[in-house]
């Protein structure tokens, strides 16, 4: 059982994002800047990987966290940046699902969110100043 979870976690930590943001930033947003604004590239894209995760609810909230990760990608050009706040929102979202208490959940989703701003405001600052 604990392999399973870990094996889970790898997926939905690492190889989720990578592959999601590699295909989602790294092509298809990228084929959308050549032919439209940036703001439509990101809107665009992230309706594309919002549809991608197939559930309203999840649909919903993929399209939101499309268009961060979209707005970052588009600061930074970087695949490594937006893998890494893909991957933390990933890892609250698995942890708050996890928990069987409504406040534990709302906690560890405030905490993910917290830290996920805090990284992202990082990652932006810290590619404008080179």
């Amino acid at each position: 059982y604990v392999y399973q979870v870990l094996i889970a976690l790898f997926s939905i930590i690492i190889i989720a994002p990578l592959f999601e943001e590699i295909l989602f930033r790294g092509l298809i947003m990228n084929e959308f800047l050549k032919i439209m604004r940036p703001w439509a590239a990101i809107v665009l894209q992230a309706l594309f990987f919002g549809v991608a995760h197939f559930s309203i609810f999840q649909s919903s909230f993929a399209i939101v966290v499309g268009v961060i990760l979209g707005i970052v990608y588009f600061k930074t050009q970087s695949i490594k940046s937006v893998a890494v706040c893909h991957g933390v929102f990933n890892f609250t979202a698995f942890f708050s699902e996890a928990v069987k208490d409504t406040q534990s959940a709302i906690i560890i989703l405030v905490f993910g969110v917290v830290i996920a701003a805090i990284s992202l405001f990082y990652i932006i600052g810290t590619y404008k100043s080179k």
